[in-house]
């Protein structure tokens, strides 16, 4: 099974990021979300 965008979001340590990496990391969570739901 291929890995997607997704899954390799999950891998990523909130904990680990910085403020401004978790501004990104929820944008492309989103993004990720509202494309799977079209």
């Amino acid at each position: 099974r291929n890995r997607t965008s997704f899954d390799l979001l999950n891998l990523i340590d909130d904990d680990d990021l910085t403020d401004e990496q978790l501004d990104v990391y929820d944008q492309l969570k989103q993004s990720l979300s509202s494309a799977k739901a079209i």
